[in-house]
């Protein structure tokens, strides 16, 4: 729901509420002056019904009102003005119907007179429909101009902040250009734009700081792992090695080799963070998982796997081409890798999923978890435990979804595309 129309929902429920209130008080200010103005009526007509008495007139007949003047002679008591309800035949509604009442005797010369008249009131549930058929008309008339007004001017009232969130979206920390937020004469929307430009420099800084530092640590880090396994390599071509100093410099290459793998694993998984990988393909994933296979060929050979593959021509998916690489790569590899020797792989690649099953031990911890930096099986001593975050990462970059699970002595690696995701 948008702010404008929760803005407006709130306004109108809180005017419904206010009208409420205000048509009860409406009626009670209503009933309470029609009330007075009976009284005064009433109390003008006895007036000068008891004035023509005194002044030996005739006392004049009320159409459609109810009068009596009745003689009480000289001895009777007198009653102030005395107001009541009462029910009177209506002659033109022919029905009973409320009536007004004032009675009072009252002295005139040396004669007591009992005077009583009627009017007509105004009955209580028709004052109440009267103020809420009032009400309710100005309060259909006011949900048409707040509708109409928040209609014309919503676009225009957030016009800045719907550009704001415009330039959030295509923020990217990797360039240096302004954000260029719109001016605005709103308060709030300005110090929206004050604290998101502020975010984005501090944003930008921290990534460059980040940036320079990873490579600059990869950089640095490779440079004396080159020079120990430059050294190393002199070392096994001397005659004076024994078996047990050899296998101590091949165990020192093995360790200097696992050590610079991890650092462009973590070089290449800080850039898929920074997302430094902007390119949306699309990937044609028949021809690069076809290449793969090519390139795997002799170790599947080596390990007597056998590989049964099903993929369907011009697979495309919209992602960078090098981290639909990077991605076919460790899926494809951990299928080689966490085999057993004489195993079992199958592929399958259509415009929906792809699906990669191979046979091997069973996972000594939740598949869930080896999708976490570092977490791995325990009988893969030679991975990384980078592989699968590598992997999950990519496929939360690109919309992809990806499974992992064991089942019939097989471990198999799902990941379905976007339009088949969604």
């Amino acid at each position: 729901m948008r702010l404008l129309t929760k803005i407006s929902s709130l306004y109108l429920l809180m005017t419904l509420l206010v009208f409420a209130a205000g048509g009860i008080i409406a009626y009670h200010v209503i009933k309470d002056e029609i009330d007075a103005e009976h009284r005064r009526f009433l109390r003008h007509r006895l007036a000068r019904i008891a004035e023509l008495i005194a002044n030996g007139e005739q006392v004049p007949a009320y159409d459609g009102e109810k009068l009596d003047v009745i003689p009480l002679g000289p001895d009777a008591r007198e009653q102030s003005f005395r107001f009541s309800d009462t029910l009177v035949w209506h002659s033109y509604l022919k029905r009973m119907e409320s009536h007004y009442k004032l009675s009072a005797v009252q002295k005139i010369g040396d004669q007591h007179y009992y005077m009583e008249t009627f009017d007509v009131i105004v009955e209580a549930d028709d004052i109440m429909e009267t103020v809420i058929r009032a009400l309710s008309r100005i309060f259909l008339l006011l949900l048409i101009v707040v509708g109409v007004v928040g209609a014309l001017f919503s676009a225009r009232i957030f016009r800045p902040f719907n550009k704001t969130l415009n330039r959030i979206r295509d923020f990217n920390v990797q360039s240096n250009e302004p954000l260029d937020l719109p001016k605005t004469s709103t308060m709030e929307f300005k110090r929206l734009n004050y604290f998101v430009g502020k975010m984005a420099d501090r944003n930008r800084r921290e990534y460059q700081a980040l940036k320079e530092f990873s490579e600059n640590a990869s950089h640095e880090m490779q440079t004396p792992l080159s020079i120990a396994r430059g050294k190393l390599d002199l070392l096994l071509d001397s005659p004076n090695l024994g078996d047990q100093d050899l296998g101590l410099v091949i165990s020192a290459q093995q360790s200097i080799q696992k050590l610079s793998k991890l650092g462009r694993s973590l070089s290449l998984l800080t850039k898929i963070e920074n997302e430094e990988f902007r390119s949306e393909g699309p990937s044609n994933m028949s021809a690069l998982l076809q290449s793969i296979i090519d390139q795997f060929e002799e170790l599947i050979s080596l390990k007597s796997l056998t590989l049964e593959q099903t993929v369907e021509e011009q697979v495309s998916v919209p992602m960078d081409p090098v981290l639909a690489d990077v991605l076919l790569t460790n899926l494809f590899q951990n299928a080689v890798r966490h085999n057993l020797k004489g195993g079992y792989i199958k592929v399958d690649l259509n415009q929906e999923r792809l699906l990669i099953q191979n046979t091997g031990p069973p996972p000594q911890v939740p598949t869930e978890e080896l999708f976490n930096r570092f977490r791995k099986d325990r009988q893969s001593g030679e991975s990384l435990g980078l592989g699968l975050a590598i992997v999950r990462r990519i496929c939360d970059m690109n919309n992809l979804q990806v499974r992992y699970r064991y089942q019939q002595e097989r471990h198999v690696l799902e990941v379905r595309f976007p339009d088949a995701a969604s």
